[in-house]
């Protein structure tokens, strides 16, 4: 019995273990289904600024990152060149595969990919946290440092805005965020994807301006003054969450937000379909649009629809009676 099983007809995965990151993983059947799960994907269409979703399940009641889970530990298995990305943990009874998956780990694992695919467990509750503009100071050096510095400074220049709201210890919530991209990227939603969400989530958590986290980032962010750095950790956005994101062991700094309880979200990059713009002073942008309107340019200036915007907050559902469709959030 294989511990795993791809079905092409609705690029479905099933497993027996969790996908890993690609020199992770210890057994020889977990790099074929990365293959077999990319010749799967390489099949289906992705329109240019269509987001490619994903919907993970699982047996395992522990909390994850579900766009970990989705989109980054099978990277080597992911297109290239998708512009957007869209992912939720899915709530039931897994759906039942052609033939049975060995049991590797214990618990079973599922993942199903689409386009253009909505959220199909889980739809907005509250907004309570949103912000205008944020632009992005340094540059993208594979991690969460350049997003939690341009939400930090956001929330020093007032374009971050928060309900009141508490938000609760065990809480789930969920995050869109919309990238506008520069002839310099990004380049594909999927690999910028995780850097650009934990540094989003890390930069409503609470953090000490302490001179070891002052110095241990300033000598990680090139070009970035310790004062900005420290005026930066004194402006905490909320905080929603009351643990410290960052942590400092040595000569290493981590940045490790609470993005297991970040059970769905979107990134979407709104250069997609057109051609590519660059400013004198803006190389990339975040901001929180609307769920069912394109960003304009009056309500990206217009602090006073950063109430109609969704960033956090979320729960599942009303049950719903067998037979009739999914309620979902477009």
């Amino acid at each position: 019995m294989r511990p795993y099983i791809v079905c092409l007809q609705m690029i479905g995965l099933k497993s027996g273990r969790g996908t890993q990151f690609k020199g992770m993983r210890r057994h020889s059947w977990q790099e074929e289904l990365a293959r077999d799960l990319r010749r799967a994907l390489d099949r289906i269409a992705i329109p240019r600024g269509a987001p490619l979703a994903g919907t993970y399940m699982t047996t395992d009641p522990t909390l994850c990152d579900v766009q970990n889970r989705l989109f980054t530990n099978p990277l080597d298995a992911m297109p290239g060149g998708v512009l957007g990305v869209r992912f939720g943990r899915g709530l039931g009874v897994l759906p039942e595969a052609p033939r049975s998956v060995a049991f590797v780990g214990g618990y079973l694992h599922y993942y199903q990919y689409r386009p253009r695919g909505a959220w199909e467990s889980w739809q907005p509750d509250e907004v309570v946290a949103s912000w205008v503009r944020a632009p992005r100071r340094l540059a993208d050096d594979d991690s969460a440092r350049p997003t939690w510095l341009a939400l930090r400074q956001a929330a020093c220049e007032s374009r971050l805005f928060l309900s009141g709201t508490d938000l609760g210890p065990s809480a789930f919530f969920g995050v869109r965020v919309v990238v506008h991209g520069t002839a310099r990227g990004p380049s594909s939603a999927i690999s910028s994807s995780e850097r650009i969400v934990d540094g989003v989530i890390a930069a409503f958590h609470t953090d000490v301006a302490s001179a070891e986290v002052v110095g241990a980032l300033t000598s990680r962010m090139k070009g970035i003054e310790p004062a900005t750095v420290a005026t930066a950790l004194a402006h905490c956005a909320g905080p929603l969450f009351t643990a410290p994101a960052i942590k400092v062991t040595g000569k290493s700094v981590q940045i490790s937000p609470a993005d297991e309880r970040c059970q769905v979200g979107e990134v979407a990059d709104t250069s997609a379909g057109r051609p590519w713009r660059r400013t004198r002073t803006q190389r990339r942008t975040l901001h929180v649009a609307p769920w069912n309107a394109k960003p304009s340019a009056s309500s990206r200036r217009d602090h006073r629809l950063a109430a109609s915007e969704r960033a956090v907050g979320w729960h599942p559902p009303p049950p719903v009676a067998r037979g009739s469709p999914p309620r979902s959030v477009h």
